[in-house]
Formats: structure tokens, C-alpha cells, sequence
């Protein structure tokens, strides 16, 4: 049986996926990267230029409240530019059967929706509204990764999932004992969620390269 899926899953790929890593699947990697780059850069170099920021006790969203705030909101579209590259690398990669992938797909793009919303919206124009987005994107990252450790036919995707998953739930739980502040909390669930998206692009170009490989 399990075999009989991967034959589906595989057959499920486009049939151009053996000149991706010649052609789009390289550059939409690329643009995924420094996409994720570029925002971790702004969040860094925010957090060290703007006055009076406690990074440790404040969360990134207020990084748009200072002078140079328009910055962070060029980062929430960034961050939502590499999710929806990475959705279509997850579909190229055929992690689940032809039904997961298009659920993780639609989840993915949920989160890069919401995510650009908390960039639209700061927490000075309306606070709950951009919490809201932020806390719907975060969730909406997760459930496709819940999808890959469940669906997956490769058992390297399904580590990463877990890993991410168990990151953030590391982040939450000690954040809740207070053993870290607020701050720390939110940036190590980021680094679980935003490490899968680095993850999964290398692991897409490398399943890519391997099939081109192939006679």
C-alpha cells in the first residue's frame, strides 16, 4: 500500500518538474530565501536602532511603532512573499497525497494573507485587529505542518515538521512558566516556523535536483 501511494504522490508532480532546478523552481527558492533573509534583517536592525526597544520583553510588532516603522510592515510582505513561494515548492515536493497538497497549499497562503494584513494594519491603527492576524497566521502555519507529519511518504519532511512543531511548542510552554519574557517567547516560535520554510526549500531543491538526475 505504502509504495502504491508513493507511486501516486509522484505521479501527482508536474511533468516539468525535472527542469525545475533549471528553471522557475531555482529562482521561486532564491526569492523564498531572501525573502526570509531580508525580514530577519529588518527585525534585527530595527531592534537594535530603535530607542528604548527591549527585545527580550516586547514583541516585534511594535518594532512598527517607531520612527522607522514602515520597515516592519515591508517586512510582514516579505514574510508573506516567502510563505507563498515555499506552498508552491510544497506542492513540487509531492510531501502528501494529491488531496494534503492542496490543503497545505490553501493553509500556507491563509498565513502569507495574514501576515500581509498584520502588515497593513500596525497595533497603533488597531490593535486587536493586527494581533489577530498575527495569532491566525502563527496558527496557520502549524496545521500544515500537523498535515506533513501525518501525510508525508518521506521520512526527512516528517522530522523537520516535528521539529518546527516542537519548537513552538517549547516557545509557548516557556514562555507560560516565565522562564522566558514575551519577547523571546515570540522570536523562538518564529525561528521553529520560519527554520521549516528555510528547511523545506532546501529539502525542495534538493528532491528537484535529484529527479533531474534521474534517467
Amino acid at each position: 500500500m505504502k509504495m502504491t501511494a508513493e507511486h501516486d504522490s509522484s505521479a501527482f508532480v508536474s511533468s516539468n518538474d525535472k527542469n525545475d532546478v533549471d528553471g522557475i523552481g531555482v529562482w521561486r527558492g532564491l526569492g523564498a530565501f531572501s525573502c526570509l533573509l531580508s525580514f530577519a534583517g529588518i527585525v534585527v536592525y530595527l531592534q537594535e536602532t530603535q530607542e528604548g526597544y527591549d527585545w527580550k520583553s516586547q514583541f516585534m510588532s511594535e518594532l512598527a511603532l517607531g520612527a522607522q516603522g514602515w520597515l516592519m510592515a515591508l517586512g510582514f510582505l516579505l514574510l508573506a512573499l516567502a510563505i507563498v513561494f515555499h506552498a508552491a515548492a510544497m506542492e513540487k515536493m509531492g510531501f502528501a497525497s494529491s488531496t494534503h497538497v492542496i490543503w497545505t497549499r490553501c493553509l500556507f497562503h491563509g498565513a502569507a494573507a495574514a501576515f500581509l494584513g498584520a502588515g497593513l494594519v500596525n497595533l497603533r491603527m488597531d490593535a486587536a485587529l493586527h494581533i489577530a492576524f498575527v495569532l491566525l497566521a502563527f496558527i496557520l502555519m502549524l496545521l500544515p505542518l500537523f498535515l506533513i507529519l501525518r501525510e508525508s511518504l518521506r521520512p526527512v519532511p516528517r522530522v523537520g515538521a516535528a521539529l518546527a512543531i516542537l519548537t513552538v511548542v517549547l516557545a509557548l510552554l516557556l514562555a507560560k512558566w516565565q522562564i522566558l519574557e514575551p519577547g523571546e517567547g515570540q522570536r523562538l516560535c518564529a525561528l521553529g516556523l520560519l527554520g521549516w520554510l528555510a528547511y523545506g526549500e532546501t529539502l525542495a531543491f534538493g528532491i528537484r535536483k535529484n529527479r533531474t538526475q534521474r534517467p
